[in-house]
């Protein structure tokens, strides 16, 4: 039976209710768009977040050289395509571009804070602190993923970064805080997601320790301001907390001491499966310029890097513990002594380079020192007088050469004395403990870390590695060398390795022999000008410049190559330094010709190219005959069998670098007044 329909009657006194009116078209059509448009939202950003976690990892992504596609593509619709490294990183750019994931992966009181604090005055790249420092966030395997998931989906809903052209996104994570715990999860999740590690560790193990007992003073009993402050940003506030003086504990100095070393040890055997960078907080102190290898590895344009920072303990350690002979005796004869006497900012190392930078207009991008090596005695440990700067870039070494010869060294009343060093017969006098291999065909983006990373993933005694780069525009030659600790491993190297891929090239692969100088290097080991390209203070000619009597000719003659070489493989190498008109190789003879169409580049390849290994056996090059040169020829037809050119080797070995090569200038620096 249906309902009755109900009625009401009101009096005067009651109110009449009537049904409500529709609201206006246009109103209803309006909410109807925005909940449109609110849903279609969120489901793009799930699409993003579905598309990101399929992403490939950091090395497995295909590289392909392309244009930006048009601005509707999403990256995550074409996860397999790495498009070239940008200039400027401006907002145009980041559409087409992936955004890099990175750890700093750290333990307490090691630099990280203004390590992080460095990074994130870098425009293009977003450090988020040390997020599981919270406990909760840490709890589980679930909660961590979750955590990192925040940090690196890159969306407005979940994404602790907010900058749409953050080049490399990462954040800072202590090692007891769940990474030790959870290490096979972590790693996992690395790979897939592609995110590199930045270990950051210090060397000076008891010069972490004080800091750690004075963090543990700041917070526990004298707080600043009723706040506790782990980083500090004025001299007053150093100067407040530098006052104090711990008392360690020596009963149990050596084995935390050694704890450390454990947990270091293992965080990189856990993690070398994934790609990783390893630094050294006096290292980076002590040379800013590590900080653009940083800025390399993470793929961001380079920059000077500052930090508002400021240190606690700048002096000798003994100023810092209260009962510090204590200290000493407990750490003589063992391998922690030298902890006793590694203070970074004391040595003159660090006058030297502090003196360099920064002055006369030459910044840290400019500078790029590589080294600093003071000479000291053998014996008693004084300094000789003289030292060595390396620097990245012949550039770089020319302008403090002219720069600051002759010049006072600050706070003394001595002046620098300054001259290209040599290294023939004397550089790397160990240089046979070292194992190299040459490593050819590499992409022109491939860097000394990535380098040195992609053996190291493979194997443990990597010592370093040099990507060999011209000297005037910096680019790579192509080529490079790794070296080993372990024999067994560098021969397994050659094989396993030979074909392997670095960056989007794969490798050749082949042995880096000894070499020897020559009598005509002994003798004149000590003429520094052969490292500058120029002659030596007698006139003679260093042999790979030799001039050949006819200033026209720009053909070489290859010699000692191997069968399976092609003409392709010759012209390679070769067109790095020029034009390469033609290439002939004999048949059956081992030999081939090269001609440039101009003479600079036929002599720069000549001395660059000297005693390389192209193919499986080094080459011999010299001067191809001309009319011009034949009687020359005749009395010095020989002249490529002898030593190579120079003493400049790359761990002294054959297939070093030329003279002129960017990683071996040195400026020769009288520092007998630094002291």
């Amino acid at each position: 039976m249906a309902d009755d329909p109900f009625f009401f009657f009101c009096s005067k006194d009651s109110f009449l209710i009537k049904a409500p009116k529709k609201s206006p078209l246009a109103l209803r059509m309006v909410v109807l768009v925005f909940a449109m448009v609110c849903g279609v939202y969120i489901c793009s950003i799930c699409l993003k977040q579905i598309g990101i976690r399929t992403n490939p990892g950091f090395l497995s992504v295909e590289v392909i050289t392309r244009p930006c596609p048009e601005p509707n593509i999403e990256p995550w619709e074409i996860p397999y395509v790495h498009y070239p490294k940008p200039i400027t990183y401006s907002r145009v750019e980041c559409k087409c571009n992936p955004v890099r994931y990175f750890a700093i992966l750290s333990m307490q009181r090691s630099g990280s804070g203004w390590f992080e604090t460095l990074l994130n005055n870098h425009t293009n790249i977003s450090s988020n602190g040390e997020i599981f420092s919270v406990k909760v966030r840490r709890s589980n395997v679930s909660t961590i993923t979750e955590t990192l998931d925040k940090i690196y989906n890159l969306d407005w809903l979940s994404s602790a970064s907010k900058n749409e052209c953050a080049a490399a996104v990462g954040l800072k994570w202590m090692l007891n805080q769940g990474v030790m715990q959870h290490h096979e999860e972590i790693v996992e999740y690395f790979k897939t997601r592609g995110v590199s590690a930045i270990f950051l560790f210090r060397r000076n193990l008891l010069r972490r320790m004080i800091s750690i007992l004075a963090n543990s003073y700041d917070r526990e009993v004298k707080p600043l301001n009723g706040t506790h402050k782990s980083h500090v940003h004025s001299p007053r506030e150093a100067e407040i907390l530098a006052k104090y003086k711990p008392l360690i504990n020596t009963t149990l100095l050596i084995s935390n001491l050694k704890q450390v070393e454990d947990t270091t040890a293992k965080a990189l055997e856990y993690f070398k499966s994934t790609r990783h960078i390893i630094l050294y907080y006096e290292d980076v102190v002590k040379n800013h310029t590590k900080l653009l290898d940083v800025q390399d590895f993470l793929k961001v344009p380079q920059r000077e890097l500052k930090s508002r920072q400021v240190k606690i303990h700048k002096g000798s350690l003994s100023n810092y513990v209260e009962n510090w002979d204590e200290v000493q005796k407990s750490l003589k004869g063992t391998h922690y002594e030298n902890f006793l006497t590694g203070d970074y900012r004391n040595t003159v190392e660090w006058f030297v380079l502090s003196s360099f930078r920064g002055a006369r207009g030459t910044s840290v991008e400019t500078l790029k020192v590589s080294s600093v090596k003071i000479i000291r005695n053998k014996q008693t440990g004084q300094l000789e007088g003289y030292g060595f700067v390396e620097f990245y870039s012949h550039a770089a070494a020319e302008k403090v050469l002219q720069s600051y010869s002759g010049s006072m060294m600050p706070n003394t009343d001595q002046p620098f004395r300054l001259n290209w060093a040599s290294f023939a017969g004397e550089r790397r006098a160990d240089a046979g403990s070292d194992l190299s291999i040459f490593v050819g065909d590499l992409a022109a983006d491939v860097t000394d870390a990535m380098l040195q990373e992609t053996f190291a993933t493979k194997y443990a005694s990597v010592k370093g590695a040099k990507v060999v780069a011209d000297s005037n525009t910096g680019r790579s030659k192509g080529y490079g060398f790794v070296r080993f600790g372990d024999e067994n491993e560098k021969t397994r190297a050659i094989t396993e390795m030979n074909g392997a891929y670095c960056s989007s090239r794969p490798m050749r692969i082949g042995v880096a022999t000894p070499k020897k100088p020559s009598a005509y290097q002994q003798q004149y080991s000590s003429q520094a000008l052969v490292l500058a390209g120029g002659h030596a203070s007698n006139g003679t000619m260093a042999q790979g410049s030799q001039s050949d009597g006819d200033s026209n000719n720009t053909t070489i003659f290859v010699g000692g190559i191997d069968s399976d070489v092609t003409d392709e493989d010759l012209r390679q190498p070769f067109s790095q330094f020029g034009e390469v008109v033609s290439v002939k190789m004999p048949t059956g003879k081992g030999c081939a010709f090269v001609q440039f169409a101009n003479r600079k580049n036929a002599e720069d390849a000549l001395q660059s190219l000297n005693g390389t290994t192209i193919g499986k056996q080094t080459v011999r090059l010299s001067w191809g005959r001309t009319p011009a040169n034949k009687q020359w020829r005749g009395d010095h037809g020989n002249q490529w069998q002898g030593a190579y050119f120079g003493g400049q080797g790359y761990a002294g070995y054959g297939y070093a670098m030329p003279p002129n090569q960017d990683p071996g200038m040195y400026v020769a620096a009288a520092a007998s007044g630094a002291s």
